[in-house]
């Protein structure tokens, strides 16, 4: 609690230095681009009527084909889904050579997502619900789960494009769907999806520093089951997915190797590409 205080104390302190917030501020959704063809950093996409289909053509050429769809029902509300098919022996077949073989093996990956950005004067208002998805196919079997995440961010406009936020974020396993017959893995299943489920809170700061990019600073502290395999998940941004996966190879190692990564592994994190 006390941590959460001073947190707090320092960013009102912030924007009292920053001056009066504004109603003008950047919203947390990306603006759609024009209609026709288009291409960022990493990838390219046709932008037609309220959608966009978007590909990453250097994930493609080394095989994990992928492909994003996202609709604009306002400006303020978007939803977007995100696909990934994954062949593990593409590049050693195709670019080395390589007979194929057995077993074979497919990864899947998906994420889905519906977000809102809603102005309230100074304030802004920023439901979020998302879902998961990843497994594997090798041969006649297949494993593949699904997990889900709802979050609620209230933020206030210091100004033009710095706010500051609170949110209160939860997720749960929704299922697996799986090609074993043992009874067990079923029974493992129900159990995840009763203990495992977490709530997490965050407090911080976000800068969005042009109309497709920003910087969120802040801290977390953990609700419900910090000690749950799930909060390797939490987050709202791929960077999230990166630093928990960090975070994961740390926590994994003897007490004597681990290592203190600041903003890592850590309660207090930094993430960027947290435009939607």
């Amino acid at each position: 609690m006390k941590k959460l205080l001073a947190i707090l104390s320092v960013l009102l302190l912030f924007s009292t230095v920053l001056g009066d917030a504004t109603d003008t501020r950047i919203s947390s959704i990306r603006p759609q681009h024009d209609s026709g063809f288009f291409v960022e950093f990493s990838s390219i996409g046709y932008s037609f009527e309220n959608n966009e289909i978007t590909s990453q053509p250097l994930f493609d050429i080394l095989g994990q084909f992928n492909l994003g769809f996202k609709h604009y029902f306002t400006k303020n509300t978007v939803f977007s889904a995100q696909g990934f098919f994954v062949d593990a022996q593409f590049v050693p077949t195709v670019y080395g050579g390589a007979e194929r073989t057995d077993p074979g093996i497919f990864v899947l990956l998906g994420r889905t997502y519906l977000h809102g950005d809603y102005p309230i004067y100074n304030l802004s208002v920023k439901p979020h619900i998302e879902v998961l998805s990843g497994g594997a196919i090798i041969d006649d079997g297949y494993a593949i789960g699904s997990l889900s995440k709802s979050a609620i961010t209230v933020a206030f406009s210091v100004n033009t494009n710095i706010e500051i936020f609170s949110r209160v974020e939860s997720g749960l396993l929704i299922d697996v769907l799986h090609s074993s017959t043992d009874t067990s893995v079923q029974e493992a299943i129900s159990q995840a999806r009763r203990d495992m489920a977490y709530v997490v809170a965050n407090v911080g700061l976000t800068w969005y520093y042009d109309s497709y990019s920003g910087i969120e600073v802040g801290y977390r502290f953990f609700l419900l089951n910090r000690d749950s395999p799930f909060t390797y998940f939490q987050g709202l941004s791929y960077t999230d997915y990166v630093f928990n996966y960090l975070k994961l190879l740390n926590d994994s190692l003897p007490p004597e190797e681990k290592i203190i990564i600041p903003f890592i592994t850590t309660d207090y994190y930094i993430s960027f590409s947290v435009k939607f």
